[in-house]
């Protein structure tokens, strides 16, 4: 009688240590749920123990540049042939680089390389110019495409990418790039007739990182500047949400760029650009002041205050090149 008691109570235990065990694996944890709250499906980072799917096949490697002038690029070229050496400034001016392309709308009509009517009969070669100087408001002037350009070919020479850009003088973050905006919605479009020609060519085209270089705007009231974080915050759920099914297996990096110091209320615009980056590690804020970065000198005589100097917003797009290439290595 004691022995069939004592296996009773045996039996029992060992049913209730199975129970728990079912119940632990079954109850919901925190999955789905990447930094800050944001869920996979919205292109935001993947929990830690998250099953990765099968590797992608042929990767197109996206990148897109978003924001106002300093993101069009109202840098005049021409000085830098007096700061350069000769064979890069020549690289630069008529070279270009094979493996990194760009489709490009600078505010105007008359400033894209993207006709969206020839979608269907057209190639990536064609769809994409190789990065040169000129692709920007006027055949003059450039923006951060060629320092992102001239590093990416340099850290990665066999990688291939692509870059995006929609971008446009004197613009706020809203309305225009408020999803719904204008410019919002022309980046969705042009990025979705972009990846239509990837795929019907074989890519699988993946966003490996959004740029933006904007802010300048509310930084001349107190009140617009001090809005920038919720608007931010906005922009890029948005992004993400509408760009996750080209979204690497980590997620979609958001790099932002700081403004100089010309603007009323720099300081509240950058502060608030540095605390967003701070919300997630998918979030990267480059401090253009550390960097050194002038916006005084050109042209000789009559400077553009708005704008980066030439040599500046060469290493501004280094920089912008950097962040992108390794924030990819560790989300793709």
């Amino acid at each position: 009688m004691k022995t069939k008691l004592i296996a009773l109570i045996l039996a029992i235990a060992l049913v209730a240590v199975f129970a728990a065990g079912c119940v632990q694996q079954e109850t919901p944890g925190d999955a789905t749920t990447a930094p800050g709250g944001n869920k996979t499906e919205n292109g935001t980072a993947p929990a830690e123990n998250a099953t990765r799917p099968p590797e992608k096949e042929n990767v197109a490697k996206v990148i897109l540049i978003l924001g106002q002038s300093n993101a069009v690029g109202a840098s005049l070229y021409t000085p830098l042939k007096d700061i350069l050496e000769t064979e890069r400034y020549n690289k630069l001016l008529k070279k270009g680089f094979d493996n990194v392309r760009i489709v490009y709308y600078a505010g105007e009509d008359n400033a894209t390389n993207y006709n969206e009517n020839k979608l269907e009969s057209t190639t990536l070669d064609k769809l994409f110019d190789k990065v040169r100087f000129g692709k920007s408001l006027t055949a003059s002037q450039f923006g951060l495409e060629m320092g992102m350009a001239e590093y990416l070919s340099e850290v990665d020479p066999d990688g291939v990418y692509y870059i995006i850009k929609v971008a446009r003088g004197g613009e706020s973050l809203r309305p225009k790039f408020i999803e719904g905006g204008v410019l919002f919605e022309r980046a969705m479009s042009m990025a979705e007739g972009c990846f239509s020609v990837m795929k019907r060519e074989g890519y699988t085209p993946e966003i490996a990182a959004i740029c933006w270089m904007q802010g300048e705007n509310e930084a001349g009231l107190q009140a617009t500047a001090n809005g920038y974080g919720k608007d931010t915050e906005e922009l890029v759920e948005a992004l993400r949400r509408r760009l996750a099914e080209y979204a690497p297996f980590g997620g979609i990096p958001f790099i932002d760029g700081g403004i100089s110091t010309h603007w009323t209320y720099y300081k509240t615009v950058n502060r608030i650009k540095a605390e967003f980056a701070e919300t997630s590690p998918l979030n990267y804020f480059i401090d253009s002041i550390a960097l050194g970065l002038t916006y005084d000198k050109e042209p000789a005589g009559n400077p553009d205050l708005a704008h980066f100097d030439s040599e500046s917003m060469l290493i501004l797009g280094r920089e912008f090149g950097k962040y992108s290439y390794e924030a990819y290595q560790k989300v793709k």
